[in-house]
């Protein structure tokens, strides 16, 4: 329980090994840390439960079995469970890969207010635009090395990016919405 106070990590598959509601994978989040042998959610993991699943707009997703739904769903559904969990430093491995881009717009910006928040992610992903929205710093890493580390604004720069993919054309452009450096192919 200690552990799992500081680190989460949700990777990019999940199967749930009963037949539980999302209501129900909320609700373990919530009380995943408790101390209690038979634990309830009480009135504050609730609150916290409520504001995450309305800011990620999910309150329809309650009743339903978490079997159902489609796979970009389920990553979204255990991304907010990890949030309602609340870790001190949340991993996320391609855990997005699934998403639409209307949810990965909104996981963006709840990951950003998480971190104001106090909150530490680590996160794995191939799309260097999502991560340049997200990211203070980033690792590039190739056949398992690490090339180089940095602030977004060093490394998406097409140098750097012409030592990853050195067979594409890049360009680097700043997005009119975010300001930040995006990667056009």
């Amino acid at each position: 329980r200690e552990r799992i106070k500081r680190v989460l990590y949700l990777g990019s598959d999940f199967r749930a090994p009963f037949d539980l509601t999302v209501q129900e994978l909320f609700e373990m989040g919530a009380l995943a840390t408790s101390k209690e042998f038979w634990p309830e959610v009480h009135a504050a993991e609730r609150l916290r439960m409520n504001r995450v699943v309305e800011a990620a707009k999910l309150t329809e997703f309650i009743p339903r079995f978490f079997r159902t739904l489609s796979d970009g769903e389920k990553q979204l559904i255990m991304f907010v469970r990890g949030l309602i969990q609340s870790p001190k430093v949340l991993i996320l491995d391609e855990t997005f890969s699934k998403l639409d881009l209307d949810k990965l717009i909104l996981v963006s910006r709840m990951i950003r207010s998480a971190a104001e928040d106090g909150m530490t992610f680590i996160v794995s992903s191939h799309d260097l635009n999502f991560l340049s929205e997200i990211s203070d710093e980033l690792i590039f890493l190739k056949e398992g090395k690490k090339l180089a580390q940095g602030p977004v604004n060093e490394m998406l720069v097409p140098e750097r990016l012409d030592e990853i993919y050195p067979d594409i054309s890049l360009q680097v452009v700043t997005s009119p919405e975010t300001g930040k450096w995006k990667i056009l192919y």
